[in-house]
């Protein structure tokens, strides 16, 4: 048996966190973390279990973001573990799967209010046409597809509609650009509260 209780973005985007435990007398022997490019490859792969102390069922620790290879931690991440428990899901009634998923999609809301900001206020309104507001309604219908695709597990269909939004939103190298119109105001540096990202909370993933 595996139980995830909690994997998630902590709230600076920095690191991991993680929490998770098996039967008690087992330990958990591995964990490898991909992201949205990575999910599934097994040879792509961040082996995260130097992070594991190997010495108890109870494993709580932190991944920093530059164990991922990223400054800022801002997409989809999923984790998998394993443990010496021979004990299946069919065998237990209080078992989880050993997939834990996390997910920060501030930097595309951002995008988003900017953009509506953009076209909402701006001085040169020659520059903010109507190919403009559809591409506002566009990368809001992603947002919207993405967290309906975590929330039932359609994994695949999410990091599908995450590649869309990188494209609107010019996501490349770790650095998001909207663009917007020419005299607008920038944004101000922002301060996330909390209930923006998901994660994997005692097995379920939710709005943390």
């Amino acid at each position: 048996m595996i139980n995830i209780n909690n994997f998630s973005i902590s709230n600076d985007g920095t690191e991991l966190n993680v929490s998770v435990q098996t039967d008690i007398g087992h330990n958990i022997t591995s964990a490898i973390v991909w992201t949205e490019d990575t999910f599934k490859n097994y040879s792509l792969a961040v082996d995260v279990s130097s992070f594991l102390t190997q010495n108890t069922h109870l494993e709580t620790f932190s991944i920093p973001a530059s164990t991922i290879g990223v400054s800022s931690l801002q997409g989809i991440y999923f984790i998998e573990f394993e443990t010496t428990s021979e004990e299946t899901e069919g065998e237990c009634t209080n078992c989880s799967n050993s997939l834990g998923v996390a997910a920060s999609l501030n930097s595309y809301k951002e995008c988003l209010l900017s953009k509506v900001l953009n076209y909402s206020v701006c001085n040169d309104f020659s520059t903010c046409g109507d190919d403009k507001l559809c591409n506002i309604l566009n990368i809001n219908t992603l947002i919207k597809g993405l967290q309906i695709s975590l929330e039932f597990g359609y994994y695949g269909e999410a990091i599908d509609l995450l590649k869309a939004l990188k494209k609107l939103c010019k996501y490349e190298d770790g650095c998001l650009d909207c663009g917007g119109c020419s005299e607008c105001a920038d944004l101000p540096t922002p301060n996330f509260k909390s209930g923006l990202d998901y994660g994997t909370l005692n097995g379920s993933l939710i709005l943390i």
